[in-house]
């Protein structure tokens, strides 16, 4: 298979949807010959805050000079996102080679292999086959039962900001939620814990880790933050000064884990110094995690797609455009909390058209709608993410007012290239 299909091959896979389990993927890599336990790793869940921690966490162990991979989903613009290494999407032509290699392996099993897995399957390969000195790897849903908890024995563990989400597989309360996050846990091996956590996810971290004798990694004070803003915060912990590149408080709080984290492989022999979590930490970017897009006029992109993370989106703009009344461009899934998240943007918006995100679980755009007015909003459906981003952009033109388009990481990546390019 060349690049393109093994995309094609990979997507077929969805057909098997979400299975939560260990046994499939145990059958996968023992035929692969487990690449997953020949490269040193970071083991990062949670709720929100994935994807910031663990690229900071890379990007730390990139400037300390180590080979490293990162495993991370969704992607916004290239699917080699999710398979990264030194910091730059995957190989294309490793991909279809591996790819290629492991759909021989899939084809005679009882037991299909979903899409998730195989993707896992061939980054573990990748990872061992570039020579790997660490990798990071992000669980894709829960812990417990996700199919990256194949790992025996990972240096580190990470447990970002836990909240309601995926309720549906992994449980209808944060409890229930916050043990399968915690099934990432191995016995004696250090386990960071986000500042912040709700008391009721922080009592089933602190359980857990006591019953597998881990090391519990936590901020010994709260960051001081001096500066924040769309283009970052400055913070001080624990004597020394950081920057992030992400606006947000909550960044703040993922570059503690992430500094916690880098302290904790520190402990056992990477040579990680002060100055390379200060850089790393600086040079960390993602898209659509509320990215300033454009300055004039303001273009803001989020993936923001639960009720924490939309929160955060609302925290953000309150604090940095106090008083602003906005135009929304939004899409969601059909299984997200919607309904939470038009009630907590209710307030801000002038203006919100609503979309329908090129996914089979997407809301329709009219039913977002119908949900946003019940919240008291002004509301139009435009279906097609790209003509509702020009809706958007006609009504902030008209009007003189900011841009927010926010709601999925998959309309990110439908209208990430197009809002970047559109000439105003």
């Amino acid at each position: 298979m060349d690049y393109n299909q093994a995309l094609a091959y990979v997507h077929s896979r969805l057909r098997f949807g979400i299975r939560p389990g260990l046994e499939r993927m145990a059958d996968l890599m023992e035929r692969l010959r487990n690449p997953q336990d020949r490269v040193p790793t970071v083991h990062i869940a949670g709720t929100n805050g994935k994807g910031s921690t663990s690229t900071m966490i890379s990007n730390i162990l990139i400037e300390a000079g180590y080979r490293t991979g990162l495993f991370t989903s969704p992607y916004v613009c290239d699917f080699m996102e999710r398979i990264q290494f030194g910091g730059e999407p995957g190989d294309h032509a490793l991909f279809a080679r591996v790819m290629t290699r492991l759909a021989e392996i899939a084809a005679p099993m009882d037991d299909p292999p979903t899409e998730f897995e195989m993707v896992t399957a061939a980054a573990f390969e990748m990872y061992w086959e570039l020579g790997c000195d660490a990798a990071v790897i992000e669980t894709g849903l829960g812990g417990l039962l996700d199919c990256t908890n194949l790992l025996r024995s990972p240096r580190v563990c990470v447990l970002t900001s836990i909240s309601m989400d995926h309720m549906d597989i992994l449980g209808d309360t944060l409890e229930q939620i916050a043990a399968q996050k915690c099934g990432i846990m191995k016995p004696g091996v250090p386990v960071v814990a986000s500042g912040g956590q709700d008391h009721r996810a922080m009592a089933v971290i602190e359980r857990s880790s006591r019953e597998k004798g881990c090391a519990l990694l936590l901020p010994a004070e709260q960051p001081e933050v001096l500066e924040s803003g769309l283009f970052g915060s400055t913070f001080r912990f624990e004597g020394r000064t950081y920057r992030t590149a992400m606006p947000g408080r909550h960044q703040v709080t993922n570059a503690v884990s992430a500094i916690l984290a880098a302290r904790g492989l520190s402990r056992q022999g990477f040579a990680i110094r002060p100055e390379h979590i200060v850089r790393g930490i600086e040079r960390t970017v993602l898209p659509a995690r509320i990215q300033v897009l454009r300055r004039d006029p303001l273009i803001l992109l989020d993936g923001a797609h639960n009720e924490d993370g939309v929160r955060r989106l609302a925290d953000t703009l309150r604090e940095n455009l106090p008083g602003q009344k906005l135009i929304f461009v939004t899409g969601m899934m059909a299984d997200k909390e919607y309904e939470k998240a038009m009630d907590l943007i209710s307030g801000l918006a002038a203006l919100i058209v609503t979309c329908t995100p090129d996914n089979p679980r997407a809301l329709p755009a009219e039913e977002l709608a119908a949900c946003a007015r019940r919240h008291g909003m002004t509301a139009s459906a435009v279906a097609d993410p790209i003509d509702a981003c020009r809706a958007g952009l006609q009504l902030s033109r008209e009007q003189g007012l900011p841009l927010i388009v926010n709601g999925s990481l998959y309309l990110a990546g439908d209208v990430y290239s197009f809002l970047q390019s559109v000439e105003l």
